[in-house]
């Protein structure tokens, strides 16, 4: 099967900062529905939110009101011009206490 030439979005993930009570929580509990050459974290809640990628290690923080939009994977990619995607069915996980508002996961993927 070929690779197409059109970039498709993944479904949104809405998580509610109110369920967050001090420990990881995953946003999106099932995985990433697809190998994204792209995703975005958006954190519109009161809360700076600690991000997990193994739901142990801190690796990075979201403020509050804050947006990561992560490189395009392929830029990183090593050698140059090779295939560098973040993996289908991983688990974005974020910690702090309960907060009021929401955090959005978006993606795009090449099918």
């Amino acid at each position: 099967m070929s690779v197409g030439n059109r970039i498709k979005a993944i479904p949104m993930v809405t998580f509610d900062t109110a369920t967050l009570a001090g420990a990881y929580l995953p946003i999106n509990p099932a995985g990433l529905p697809q190998a994204c050459s792209m995703i975005t974290l958006q954190n519109e809640s009161n809360r700076d939110l600690d991000l997990s990628y193994d739901g142990v290690t801190q690796h990075d923080i979201l403020w509050n009101g804050g947006v990561i939009g992560f490189l395009p994977s392929q830029m990183l990619s090593q050698p140059p011009n090779n295939i560098c995607l973040w993996q289908k069915g991983l688990v974005i996980y974020v910690r702090a206490a309960a907060g009021i508002g929401n955090v959005y996961l978006t993606g795009f993927y090449q099918d």
